[in-house]
């Protein structure tokens, strides 16, 4: 064992049973020891901020055209918003002036419609686009999001009996959390407008919502082409399952912008097969 910087031994002698302590002077030992690990770890420190400085170095411009190109592609939806609103705004002016010339007729109603849509377009691209902005924050209050989402299924219950369709909610009206009402009501009327839509004829929409430490919304839809749905791309923006693209089939951005919502309040949101013909979008917050 080890005296103070003396290490030492015990023998036994094997005539006349005495007892031989021997000592040695360690210190010398111990101060190379305490001198290697210090070198050591000196140099791997020394070579560990070499490299990250190295790696931090070559990333940035490997990274740079690619936040360039995104900075880009920002700047351009925020100056498309301004440069289409105008235009846009004219149109749908011009359009109440001619139907007070011409009366009512199909054709205005059709141009009506697709400025309509395009603006409905427009004004999504820029919710995407300060979304995306690192410095944007949302409101942090308290939030009664049972009673958000029960006056939300009140409002599109309408739409789906006109379909057809049986909506049904499980919701526990006293869950409460903390976020931007106004974002969360958006994210929940996103998912019930992609139910009304996709929900097969005749089909059956359940919205559940329960409380405790992580709160969970669930919309499930029938949908018969659920088993041919990439459901991981869901998400990605302009991406929709209805490939012909026809009118009415949405902008192919709003489960875009909820998953955007999600994420700036710390949560979850996910797309997966809940049945043979049944799709489900759960919210976890």
């Amino acid at each position: 064992g080890w005296i103070s910087d003396y290490r030492y031994r015990v023998c036994s002698q094997e005539d006349g049973g005495q007892v031989l302590v021997l000592f040695a002077d360690g210190s010398m030992n111990r101060a190379v020891f305490r001198d290697t690990v210090l070198s050591t770890g000196l140099l791997l420190f020394g070579s560990g901020l070499v490299v990250f400085c190295l790696i931090w170095f070559f990333s940035r411009r490997a990274v740079k055209p690619v936040a360039e190109s995104y900075e880009k592609q920002k700047q351009f939806i925020t100056d498309a918003n301004h440069e289409l609103k105008t235009p846009l705004t004219l149109i749908l002016t011009n359009l109440d002036i001619a139907q007070e010339e011409l009366g009512e007729n199909e054709w205005l109603e059709d141009i009506r419609y697709e400025a309509g849509q395009m603006t409905g377009l427009v004004e999504r691209l820029v919710t995407l686009s300060r979304m995306d902005e690192e410095g944007s924050r949302l409101k942090d209050e308290e939030v009664p999001f049972g009673e958000a989402v029960l006056d939300l299924v009140s409002e599109f219950e309408p739409a789906a009996r006109k379909r057809g369709l049986r909506m049904s909610a499980d919701v526990d009206a006293g869950v409460t959390v903390r976020g931007d009402e106004s974002a969360l009501r958006q994210l929940t009327g996103i998912l019930l407008d992609n139910a009304v839509k996709y929900c097969d004829p005749d089909g059956e929409i359940r919205v559940s919502l329960t409380g405790g430490r992580r709160v969970t919304l669930s919309v499930e839809n029938t949908y018969a082409d659920v088993g041919q749905t990439e459901l991981d791309r869901l998400f990605d923006r302009f991406y929709r399952a209805d490939k012909a693209r026809t009118s009415g089939s949405g902008y192919g951005v709003g489960l875009s912008i909820a998953r955007a919502i999600a994420e700036k309040h710390k949560g979850k949101i996910s797309a997966y097969r809940s049945g043979e013909k049944t799709i489900a979008f759960t919210l976890v917050l």
